[in-house]
């Protein structure tokens, strides 16, 4: 099979920016989640502490609702022309 030089058009562009935006961020709440419950679960399990309840989805709502648009907006406005 043959592969040819194609131009991405710049909606397609723009929609592999904001995928890799949306999955960088989404990945980096998925790290920070599981790395606060692994502190409470290894604090409750082996020293005895009791669970308490903790911010999990007021951080995970503001990387989400405040940081997406930036993460996005970023992604798009510096890589859009890089890619070009």
């Amino acid at each position: 099979m043959v592969y040819q030089n194609y131009r991405l058009s710049t909606p397609r562009m723009v929609l592999g920016l904001t995928a890799a935006a949306v999955a960088g961020l989404v990945s980096y709440v998925a790290f920070t989640l599981a790395g606060s419950m692994l502190q409470i679960v290894l604090a409750s399990v082996a020293f005895g502490f009791p669970w308490e309840e903790t911010h999990f989805l007021s951080t995970a709502a503001f990387y989400l609702f405040f940081g997406l648009p930036i993460a996005v907006i970023r992604c798009v406005s510096i890589g859009l022309p890089i890619w070009r």
